[in-house]
């Protein structure tokens, strides 16, 4: 019993794990200054403003996983198992995400249909999150809608 709760506990834990290690990556790897084929393929992606097929994004967001999927065997052979799992499962969901957001917003319910629009804007700066914004609020990157020109504002403030 206590094998299939840390299997089930790791599976769950990938998944959080997952929404950091997504927005980080994406924050500061796709949208790195430098130009590394990773980036260049991403600026490419935002330049089409389409998305991949379901198992192109799968199996490129897998190689961003691939660094992190062996963190649950610190724990266990068991935890490590139920971590990958999860993490497997957390790409398939950041994979679909990643589609309808391009394809069918409105499915993504949990997040206005403009969210992940508002992120391929002409200066990516906001919502790197893809399943979730909960990391773009932490860090401050968090936009429900353009913000207004510096010099469009009142005041010039």
């Amino acid at each position: 019993m206590l094998t299939a709760a840390t299997i089930l506990l790791a599976f769950a834990l990938a998944f959080p794990v997952g929404t950091l290690v997504e927005y980080v990556l994406h924050r500061w790897l796709l949208h790195a200054r430098s130009r590394t084929f990773v980036s260049h393929r991403h600026r490419m992606h935002h330049k089409s403003n389409e998305a991949d097929t379901l198992w192109g994004d799968f199996r490129d967001f897998s190689l961003g996983a691939v660094p992190f999927c062996w963190l649950g065997f610190l724990h266990s052979l068991v935890a490590g198992i139920g971590f990958l799992l999860g993490g497997a499962a957390y790409v398939f969901v950041l994979a679909l995400v990643h589609k309808l957001s391009h394809e069918r917003p409105q499915l993504v319910f949990w997040m206005r249909p403009t969210s992940h629009e508002l992120h391929h804007g002409e200066t990516p700066r906001y919502n790197f999150g893809i399943v979730t914004r909960f990391w773009d609020r932490v860090f401050g990157t968090f936009a429900d809608q353009m913000p207004t020109p510096r010099h469009l504002r009142r005041g010039g403030k």
